[in-house]
């Protein structure tokens, strides 16, 4: 009699320990859905699915070669979605596949247990991602019911009552309730992932400033601090335009670039082209009422707004790490509608400085065809003539800073090319302001975060053409473009390499 009720007492205790281990899995696997590959998610329920026809239909388990196959296809899926095996992303992605591998030999209690214990590391795995409110609450009752799921397992009483194994998993994490409010209140909260941590204070923070003079991006050029740092959705873009939007800058005063106050305008019409690029940022602090985005952003974050010049503004002055999304088109055109007392702004001028550059750009003004042409003038001027990318320009000295740079030293970085070719346009009759942000990035192989430092600032202009907007122009690509394809490393000589 034993001898034929004890397989019987095996298979039901097989099923209610996988069932409540695909429960416990379930729920800890619920939130991943939203960032995995979809691929993922309907291989993991199509191998629990078997698993359960095959404990309550007699579907035939994984053979160990059909195992090894499905394992080397995790791996070789997971790498062709996410370029790399290593970084948060990836590593939850083959822990979930080899989680639901492990269910086709799961038996007895050891492998139970072991399926509940990368349960827990799964539900862990997601606040990597997320560590929001909402989130948080979700997660108490899915730990609720893998503790009630680990209390059924070892439990040998196949008939235990659920609400009984319920109300011993509450009294095991009641207490665990007070230190997790003192913790939540106490200990420092992230605004990004976790291995990222900000510094709370304002000093020693370097970076942009909202007005660009010579020499202001030269300096921040010799320091490898970490500006951002970007992990995109879908395939990022080439290097060349991985441009980074930061400040418009409209007032120059004969020496420096000022933001000057735009906030009264109304915003510019838009009009995007081909596919948006959506992805993450982790700003290091910048002490400036500015995010960065990649050029250029449709939207505002939370707790930020669009200007009128597409800048991400923000109410305070970010002083600690800060993680937003944005989605941004590198394909657009804006401000095709703007009327002409909208441009005046961006034509003017100081008196009295700099004859040698007007009387150049009233040449290009009244020879060329059209304001696409003075542009290519003035771009062929910085690519023709002996001009020079370098952190050691040299001082320019005097009113006529900008006609001693074009006719004289022809030695400068990104900022002197940018406010020269700025002011000839101007000089021209063309509306032209500088951007400043930064350009480029490094990739980081393992977990596919995109690292964009201090020696990657970068300005570049904007001129107003007729029916086109305002387009973007990178005098410093005409001079060296190997400042915008592979980096500022590798423009500059290599005594100045930072």
């Amino acid at each position: 009699m034993n001898a034929i009720l004890l397989p019987d007492l095996e298979i039901r205790l097989e099923r209610i320990r996988l069932n409540w281990v695909l429960a416990a899995l379930a729920v800890m696997l619920l939130p991943h859905a939203l960032h995995l590959p979809a691929w993922v998610t309907v291989a993991t329920i199509g191998i629990s699915g078997w698993r359960l026809m095959s404990a309550y239909r007699g579907w035939p388990l994984f053979s160990r070669g059909a195992r090894i196959v499905f394992a080397l296809f995790a791996f070789v899926g997971v790498f062709v979605s996410y370029h790399t095996l290593n970084g948060p992303d990836a590593g939850t992605a083959l822990l979930i596949l080899l989680a639901a591998l492990k269910l086709m030999e799961a038996k007895g209690l050891r492998d139970y247990f072991l399926l509940l214990v990368i349960a827990l590391f799964i539900g862990i795995a997601i606040f990597l991602h997320d560590q929001s409110i909402p989130l948080a609450l979700y997660m108490i009752p899915a730990l609720w019911l893998a503790v009630t799921a680990q209390l059924n397992i070892a439990h040998p009483d196949t008939d235990r009552p659920f609400l009984q194994s319920a109300r011993t998993a509450a009294r095991l994490l009641v207490p665990a309730i007070p230190v997790a409010v003192v913790l939540f209140l106490l200990f420092p909260r992230v605004p990004g992932p976790l291995w990222g941590i900000g510094l709370p204070q304002q000093s020693g923070v370097t970076g942009l400033s909202t007005s660009m003079s010579p020499g202001s991006l030269s300096q921040l050029a010799q320091s490898d601090a970490v500006a951002f740092r970007v992990r995109f959705e879908s395939t990022p873009p080439p290097p060349p335009q991985l441009y980074w939007r930061a400040l418009v800058l409209h007032d120059y005063d004969g020496t420096t670039w000022h933001t000057g106050d735009s906030s009264w305008m109304l915003r510019q019409q838009l009009t995007t082209r081909g596919s948006p690029l959506t992805y993450d940022v982790t700003l290091e602090p910048n002490n400036l009422r500015a995010l960065y985005a990649l050029d250029l952003p449709i939207g505002a974050p939370e707790n930020a707004f669009l200007t009128t010049d597409f800048e991400l503004a923000t109410r305070q002055p970010v002083t600690e790490l800060k993680l937003y999304k944005v989605t941004s088109y590198t394909n657009y055109n804006y401000g095709t509608d703007l009327p002409a007392w909208r441009l005046r702004r961006d034509l003017q001028l100081p008196a009295g400085i700099d004859p040698q550059a007007r009387a150049l750009a009233a040449t290009w003004q009244s020879s060329a065809a059209s304001a696409a042409q003075v542009v290519n003038d003035a771009l062929a001027l910085f690519h023709n003539q002996p001009f020079r990318y370098t952190l050691r320009p040299g001082a320019l000295t005097g009113r006529n800073s900008i006609d001693q740079f074009l006719f004289d030293t022809r030695r400068g970085f990104c900022e002197h090319y940018a406010g020269a070719f700025v002011f000839l346009m101007r000089a021209a009759g063309i509306p032209a302001h500088v951007v400043i942000g930064y350009q480029g990035g490094t990739r980081n192989p393992l977990d596919g975060y995109y690292v964009i430092r201090q020696q990657d600032a970068h300005a570049w202009a904007e001129v107003w053409l007729p029916r086109r907007g305002w387009v973007r122009v990178d005098p410093t690509a005409a001079v060296d473009p190997a400042r915008v394809d592979k980096g500022v490393s590798a423009a500059l000589p290599e005594n100045e390499v930072p």
